[in-house]
């Protein structure tokens, strides 16, 4: 803002205004012109008597254009862009140093992430190479198995019924072991494989299921001890076999364990000595002419670089290791958010296609309109016995039909700095019967807005707002079509104690 013997002078200030040309330069390159208008606050004071050449134009319209609004301007802007290059910009010595911190850390997490997406993608390729014939077997044995309760044909005796309980067990067991692994955010040629195990397993799984309660309900038949006997030498049946798969948890744990522990301390063994064998030269090149400072600067160097590689290799494993003291599931935390980047990728790669598509129609508006002028020119240059032909008010009335709707384009613009506005229930009342106007006469559609809409205010961009109701109309207008009440309604009402849910209706 500006100020002049403490009134202030407008439009300087406004979110629409730009005088200083801050947001400009930040479009040019926002790492250097470090200012917005987000991160300044604050003004400009300056007095009739010091200042008699900045001038106002009539109307609340700012400075006349003069040399000495030429001159604030200049010498406001190379402010700004004097401080941005010293202290807080891509070119300030000390932000070089804090980037290149930072680029060294991302340049570590994205070698870390790309080693966990190659690993998750190598355990993913193996589980189904290794587990789909064990699949196939388990898959077959089950159906054997279930054949082999098919033909007893109600002669079944309990200890026949014994071995085969004990056969769905072990396969039972197994199922666990080569359950489908999970998939990583993109398969590839792996796709049709792993739908082919997926659905494999899931046919093993019901068979297991199936074979279970057969076995359950025969066992009930067949067993002559008393019922509460049977229950507990079943529980004792299903925690023994609990036990065996926590014991082998349990051991499997323990091997991982000691062969990290041993990996770990091998590596902090290589660490120690990093650091030396990269200075040691250094030292022993050092001569009488040698300039020490230098010296000592590398040194410090090359430490501030090895302990930052250091902190990040070693506290990532700390913090790794509380989150499985914390109980966090590494495995499927890490798979979701693959998914989920796989996902905002592909969200981005469309967004980018569709901003494409707007700059392209944006630029076929504007020569669209420069033909416009030409068309029309040439329209009215034509005689009077041709513009008394109908088929001349026909043409002219179409044409201006297709220039309104071509001027419509204008608000929907995207590229180049925009500005937020206040757009209020109103605004987009006149915009929506503007838009579609002749369509509701031509298609006898009604269309109310509520006083409630009307009364709403939004301050945000008109490209993002108006398309919005654009789409919802025209929808609205397909669905109308097909009855014979065509009304369309428009209102804004409370929502869980919030006004802050619009609402169409048709």
């Amino acid at each position: 803002m500006i100020f002049r013997d403490s009134l202030r002078v407008l439009p300087y200030g406004r979110v629409d205004n730009d005088f200083f040309q801050i947001e400009e330069r930040r479009s040019w390159n926002a790492g250097r012109y470090y200012w917005s208008n987000r991160r300044i606050f604050g003004y400009i004071g300056i007095t009739q008597s010091s200042n008699k050449e900045l001038k106002d134009k009539s109307g609340r319209e700012g400075f006349i254009r003069n040399q000495a609004a030429r001159e604030l301007k200049t010498i406001i802007s190379n402010l700004l862009t004097e401080l941005a290059d010293r202290f807080f910009g891509s070119r300030s010595d000390d932000r070089k140093e804090l980037l290149e911190q930072v680029k060294r850390e991302k340049e570590l997490r994205k070698s870390a992430q790309q080693q966990a997406r190659k690993s998750t993608q190598k355990s993913f390729s193996e589980a189904l190479k290794n587990q789909t014939p064990v699949l196939d077997a388990s898959l077959e044995a089950v159906k054997r198995l279930k054949t082999k309760l098919d033909k007893t044909d109600g002669s079944l005796d309990l200890n026949y019924l014994k071995i085969i309980d004990s056969d769905l067990t072990n396969l039972d067991a197994l199922r666990s072991e080569i359950k489908t692994p999970i998939k990583p955010p993109k398969l590839g040629m792996y796709e049709e494989k792993y739908r082919d195990y997926r659905d494999k397993f899931n046919e093993f799984s019901a068979y297991i299921l199936q074979m279970k309660l057969a076995i359950n309900k025969l066992d009930s038949e067949l067993n002559k001890l008393e019922p509460s006997l049977s229950a507990k030498n079943h529980l004792e049946k299903n925690q023994g076999i609990i036990n065996s798969k926590l014991t082998k948890f349990n051991n499997t744990i323990e091997e991982k364990i000691h062969s990290l522990l041993k990996k770990w301390a091998d590596e902090i063994k290589v660490d120690r000595s990093d650091y030396y064998a990269k200075t040691i030269s250094v030292v022993d090149s050092i001569d009488n002419d040698s300039q020490i400072e230098n010296v000592f600067n590398l040194l410090d160097s090359l430490y501030v670089e090895s302990v930052d590689t250091l902190t990040f290799k070693y506290q990532s494993i700390i913090k790794g290791l509380d989150r499985l003291f914390e109980g966090i599931n590494l495995d499927s935390a890490f798979s979701l958010s693959e998914e989920e980047r796989s996902y905002f990728e592909e969200k981005a790669k469309s967004l980018n296609a569709l901003a494409q598509l707007g700059i392209s129609v944006e630029i076929i508006s504007h020569e669209l309109e420069e033909m416009d002028s030409m068309v029309t020119r040439g329209l009215n240059s034509l005689p009077t016995s041709v513009k008394e032909h109908p088929g001349f008010s026909l043409a002219l009335n179409a044409h201006r039909s297709l220039t309104q709707q071509i001027r419509f384009l204008s608000p929907l613009k995207i590229s180049g700095y925009q500005s937020r506005q206040r757009i209020t229930g109103k605004n987009i009342m006149d915009y929506v019967l503007k838009f579609f106007g002749e369509r509701f006469e031509r298609q006898r559609i009604t269309i109310e807005f509520s006083e409630e809409f009307k009364q709403i205010a939004i301050t945000d961009i008109p490209s993002r707002i108006y398309p919005v109701f654009t789409n919802i109309i025209n929808n609205a207008m397909y669905w109308v079509s097909l009855s014979n009440n065509r009304l369309i309604k428009i209102g804004f009402c409370e929502f869980f104690g919030y006004h802050s849910k619009f609402w169409s209706g048709n």
